[in-house]
């Protein structure tokens, strides 16, 4: 029984920032950290107790290159990986 309800990242491709949207059916951690291709860390978006509902966080790239990028989102045991790129 998942508590976690999916994500959505508007828009992407980003040029100075975007909006990842993601919802929660019961009290979870979510984390949500970014990557780059080969696996290097660059940032942790949140990492935080939730309450049910639907939660955006914003992410305002800063100093990285343009290129494609992972974000990594775990809420409780479920992990979703998904795809970022920064123009």
């Amino acid at each position: 029984n998942s508590t976690f309800s999916g994500i959505s990242i508007t828009p992407n491709p980003l040029k100075t920032s975007t909006s990842i949207q993601f919802g929660t059916s019961s009290h979870a951690r979510v984390s949500i950290e970014v990557y780059d291709v080969c696996g290097k860390f660059i940032q942790v978006l949140t990492n935080k107790i939730y309450q049910p509902g639907i939660h955006s966080i914003n992410w305002s790239p800063s100093l990285i290159s343009p290129g494609v990028y992972f974000g990594r989102m775990k809420v409780n045991n479920t992990l979703e990986t998904f795809k970022l790129i920064v123009q």
